[in-house]
């Protein structure tokens, strides 16, 4: 499995409980006559929390790692196993209990920093993998059925693709 990184930071252990929440801003307005309008303002950014722990003799040091990115350099590329990279500002890290001599129990959260996205390479091909459709391989990589039809003139329609078969990104 793929460990966690962001900003520098390889986490030794993945962290045991990780969440994704994705959310559109929507701002709601009162209209006459006892009506609400609702105006989609866009994607807000994803807020990824966790819980781990950190083992060893040097689990201090690498807590303390931790908490020099929160305090110097917030903003960085966050990956997440099994996901595509995008850029993240860390906004908490917490230690969970007294750390032990060789056990750190903490949490942290991140928000993704909107209107930046990171794209993988033009060059990065997904392999359909068995019931995987174009749209859920579009959904994956952060793209849209119909860019990955314009790299892949080879593929007319999208339930056209086969477990094995390569798709450009």
């Amino acid at each position: 499995m793929e460990a966690m990184q962001f900003g520098g930071y390889t986490w030794p252990i993945n962290p045991e409980t990780l969440q994704v929440r994705q959310e559109r801003q929507v701002v709601s307005y009162k209209v006459p006559k006892g009506g609400v309008l609702l105006q989609d303002m866009g994607f807000a950014g994803r807020e990824v929390t966790g819980e781990g722990v950190l083992l060893g003799e040097r689990c201090l040091a690498q807590y303390q790692a931790l908490e020099q990115l929160l305090r110097q350099r917030p903003l960085g590329r966050l990956t997440l196993p099994g996901r595509v990279p995008f850029d993240a500002m860390l906004c908490s890290v917490q230690l969970m209990e007294e750390p032990g001599p060789a056990h750190l129990r903490y949490r942290f959260v991140f928000r993704e920093q909107p209107g930046r996205h990171f794209h993988p390479p033009r060059t990065q091909a997904a392999v359909v993998q068995e019931g995987e459709s174009l749209w859920e391989i579009a959904a994956r990589v952060e793209r849209t059925v119909e860019q990955l039809l314009r790299r892949n003139p080879q593929i007319r329609h999208s339930g056209d693709v086969e477990p094995g078969q390569g798709v450009l990104l």
